[in-house]
């Protein structure tokens, strides 16, 4: 099985706005994307800075254990349309957006 990688249209992408709807994300894999019956099967162990503890969690561990945020950033895949994000004019976010400056 090969890796999913897909890009939106131009057309839509642009006619979107300045925020880009799920929808029309960009999909990059380096590998097959697993299928997973039943993801509470799972569980990531999170260590280091930031724990006291080495921590367990599953998917829906992951999602009680940390805040929900909304933010807006500008990412690209670093091979692809770089000639066209160098151009890029990036109009401000909307007021009520965070934002995380990387």
């Amino acid at each position: 099985m090969r890796p999913y990688n897909a890009e939106p249209l131009l057309g839509p992408l642009r006619a979107a706005g300045a925020i880009t709807p799920v929808s029309l994300f960009f999909k990059r894999n380096h590998g097959p994307l697993p299928v997973l019956e039943d993801p509470g099967q799972f569980e990531v162990m999170f260590d280091g800075v930031g724990f006291e503890a080495p921590v367990s969690l599953s998917l829906e561990g992951i999602k009680g254990y940390y805040a929900s945020h909304t933010v807006a950033a500008l990412i690209c895949c670093a091979g692809n349309r770089r000639s066209e994000m160098d151009l890029a004019l990036c109009p401000a976010p909307p007021a009520d957006v965070g934002m995380v400056q990387v």
